[in-house]
């Protein structure tokens, strides 16, 4: 039965070091059972682009502020049909 896990995230309050941990935990768990996954939003508090997390490394793609390392860490665990 596929599934799908509709929103997670992780709190931008979190040390980037232990967000992108758990994060890498919980992705690789998903990616194992080959479930898909969205994070509650793109952009904000807990996406890719403009959070806040104490550690960030952002760099500036297509003008906005984006977690490259969180965007890598989601890159790597994409779940394929």
């Amino acid at each position: 039965m596929p599934v799908h896990v509709g929103e997670f995230g992780c709190y931008d309050r979190t040390p980037n070091d232990v967000a992108l941990r758990w994060l890498s935990d919980v992705l690789g768990v998903f990616a194992s059972f080959g479930w898909g996954y969205a994070l509650w939003e793109f952009q904000g508090p807990f996406g890719v682009i403009g959070h806040r997390r104490p550690g960030a490394r952002f760099e500036q793609l297509d003008g906005f502020p984006v977690d490259r390392d969180l965007l890598e860490l989601l890159q790597a665990h994409r779940v394929t049909p």
